[in-house]
């Protein structure tokens, strides 16, 4: 069972310590923190858009029988996860400043080393929030492991 807080809480606490991003606050799950309205600077919030854990048919390696090599067993269980990365720009702000901040972010996400492999990266629409006074840009950080349960 992947632990989902656990998760978001050592990828608040990475990005947060790296001086490269010492503009931004970082928290998890945006929508339950105590927040400035309007925002005062940019804020990146984690959490957890879909996880599914599930047992699969098992997937052995392609061998040449006639030489008389035994299949292997790959995995037979996988984990996919995707994260909801929100990212928030103060009005003061542009909101181009959201894609500047994500493209920082999803170039340290493809080379961090997970529990779970990083196997891609992206983003949707940017849009105004007036209630938040920001600019706000839903991303997400897909994650996928296979392994093998008994």
């Amino acid at each position: 069972m992947v632990a989902l807080d656990t998760l978001l809480k050592n990828l608040r606490l990475y990005f947060a310590n790296l001086p490269a991003f010492s503009d931004v606050k970082f928290v998890c799950a945006f929508p339950g923190t105590v927040k400035a309205s309007p925002l005062t600077r940019p804020v990146v919030s984690f959490s957890v858009k879909t996880m599914e854990e599930k047992d699969v048919p098992p997937v052995y390696s392609q061998v040449d029988e006639a030489a008389g090599e035994v299949p292997v067993l790959l995995y037979n269980h996988t984990v996919a996860v995707r994260l909801r990365v929100d990212v928030h720009v103060p009005q003061t702000g542009n909101g181009i400043s959201c894609y500047e901040i994500y493209t920082r972010l999803s170039r340290h996400l493809m080379d961090m080393q997970f529990n779970i492999p990083v196997v891609g990266v992206g983003c949707q629409d940017l849009r105004y929030d007036r209630d938040m006074g920001a600019f706000s840009l839903y991303s997400y950080v897909d994650l996928y492991q296979t392994s093998i349960v008994s």
